[in-house]
């Protein structure tokens, strides 16, 4: 059973929680598009495009910076709203302009106090450059899963469920040295958890991406 203070806290910042969402939405959404604004417009930085992309062979990456989540249940501290988000990936270019790969990406409230959430999609994922140029798109499906985790004076407990995931994103890449390229990415995750519940979340990241 949920405790009092708990069940109480949730009910008077309902309200307060959910305008703040909304700001926080329209922030990420502004910042997105703020910044792909930029490089359609800017002519040193849509000159600067990577050509990586159109070589054939490996490829690995990594993503940080933030987003927001729903993990699917309410009355528990930090499982929606504002957190960290970032990915992990590897892949193989086959062909110009067209790469598949396995990837995760991820957001994370709560690192600082005793109740954090994670939320996970991890997929196999192709990546599309529809123009030929920095801009692509991407898709993939897998494993979505939630683990929760509490520390309390008696030790750890954690909780964890999972179930069908996919991902989409849309970025944007520059080089940035030898093989290297970086840029801003958006991703959504979801995930179906088997008991019902779903779960999703959008981050705006950074992205590098190194070509071999």
């Amino acid at each position: 059973m949920m405790p009092r203070r708990r069940f109480t806290r949730a009910i008077l910042t309902k309200s307060f929680e959910e305008l703040r969402l909304r700001a926080i939405s329209a922030r990420l959404l502004a910042l997105a598009f703020i910044q792909l604004l930029l490089i359609a417009v800017h002519p040193s930085i849509a000159s600067a495009y990577s050509p990586y992309h159109e070589d054939l062979g490996p490829v690995v990456g990594g993503s940080i910076g933030f987003g927001i989540g729903d993990a699917g249940t309410s009355g528990f501290d930090g499982a929606r709203g504002p957190g960290l988000g970032g990915g992990l990936r590897i892949g193989y270019v086959v062909a110009p302009g067209f790469d598949f790969g396995v990837e995760r990406i991820m957001w994370a409230s709560g690192a600082l106090t005793d109740e954090t959430w994670a939320l996970e999609v991890t997929a196999a994922s192709v990546t599309w450059f529809p123009w030929g140029r920095g801009s692509y798109i991407k898709v993939g499906g897998g494993l979505g899963s939630i683990v929760h985790t509490v520390d309390s004076g008696s030790g750890t407990i954690k909780d964890s469920d999972g179930g069908l995931g996919v991902l989409l994103a849309a970025g944007y890449e520059v080089k940035a040295g030898r093989k290297l390229c970086v840029g801003p990415q958006v991703d959504f995750g979801h995930g179906e958890i088997h008991d019902g519940r779903s779960m999703n979340f959008t981050n705006l990241t950074v992205t590098m991406k190194w070509y071999f």
